[in-house]
């Protein structure tokens, strides 16, 4: 989606293909939120982790200076956080909980990976892409290379055994 959206730039050097952008997810679950964080940041990109209890921040260092990134404690408010954010991403399981469309930035792209939505109805008067839905997708691929990564670790047992 990103790279569609041309915000993930290709002709960057690897792990540089999104600096300089700031990306908030909202959702830091253990298969999707935490794991999406760590990769955009390693992509370069400044990212805002939300989740019920706090804010953190995954980044690699002003300019880049960190081969992997580090996690700090963010001293922000969500709503400064959503009016700088380019991308903002969803993940909340819960049908009442949205994303305020004054707080976005104008000209953000929003994109929602939860089944249930989680901006409000307004968000298409201030992005510029919405993506309103991607869980049923999501899970699907998730079930795939669940049962990819099965298959691979009972044929790496048989392996082993061999030898």
């Amino acid at each position: 989606i990103l790279e569609y959206c041309k915000i993930y730039d290709n002709d960057s050097s690897y792990g540089n293909q999104l600096n300089g952008q700031v990306i908030t997810i909202i959702n830091r679950s253990e298969v999707v939120g935490r794991p999406l964080a760590a990769l955009l940041a390693n992509d370069g990109a400044r990212v805002y982790s939300v989740d019920v209890s706090d804010i953190l921040v995954f980044d690699r260092g002003v300019n880049l200076e960190l081969r992997k990134y580090r996690v700090r404690d963010c001293g922000e408010k969500l709503d400064d956080i959503l009016a700088k954010s380019d991308v903002v991403v969803t993940g909340v399981p819960n049908a009442n909980y949205k994303v305020a469309t004054k707080s976005l930035k104008e000209g953000v792209i929003a994109i929602n990976f939860s089944s249930c939505m989680n901006f409000e109805d307004t968000v298409k008067d201030r992005a510029v892409i919405f993506v309103p839905a991607i869980g049923k997708v999501t899970t699907t691929m998730l079930q795939r290379n669940l049962l990819r990564l099965r298959r691979h670790a009972t044929n790496w047992k048989i392996n082993t055994k061999r030898v």
